[in-house]
């Protein structure tokens, strides 16, 4: 999964110009965030890996840490790689994940991220009904930068 957080960073490094942190490294490797190993740790953050006919296809990472007090699950990262995208792959896992969990969710977007963006918006829309909400909501830190969060609750 470390391996393939390379690839995830490179894809989202596209939409992220000029955000503090998604710099191409000097070193040349695009290594996971600071906290990655704590989802191996941690007993209220989830890896997935994903897979598609035995072949690995993205990974998941699912956590705790929502931008609102009353979030229960967070899709903190989402990756499927680009041979497998547009299959279906990414609305079928997504749903499973949600399916996993049972409560009041977010997933973030990044607004220069507008596949994403489309991605989410059909997928949550689907998975419940059109019952979410879509909020503007303005991170701090690093540097304050707006985030697109869609929320729900699938208890």
């Amino acid at each position: 999964m470390a391996s393939m957080f390379g690839f995830y960073v490179y894809d989202m490094s596209e939409f992220m110009d000029g955000v503090d942190g998604w710099a191409f490294p000097d070193t040349g490797r695009l290594d996971p965030d600071k906290y990655f190993d704590d989802y191996w740790r941690d007993e209220k953050r989830w890896p997935f890996i994903v897979k598609v006919d035995s072949e690995l296809a993205g990974f998941v990472l699912v956590n705790t840490i929502g931008a609102f007090p009353e979030t229960d699950y967070n899709l903190a990262e989402f990756f499927v790689h680009r041979k497998k995208r547009r299959q279906g792959v990414g609305a079928a896992v997504a749903k499973d994940i949600f399916d996993r969990f049972r409560g009041n969710w977010q997933v973030a977007r990044m607004p220069r991220n507008t596949p994403a963006i489309a991605f989410w918006d059909r997928v949550v829309a689907e998975y419940t009904g059109g019952q979410f909400s879509n909020i503007e909501h303005i991170f701090p830190d690093p540097e304050p930068h707006t985030t697109l969060i869609l929320r729900f609750n699938n208890g």
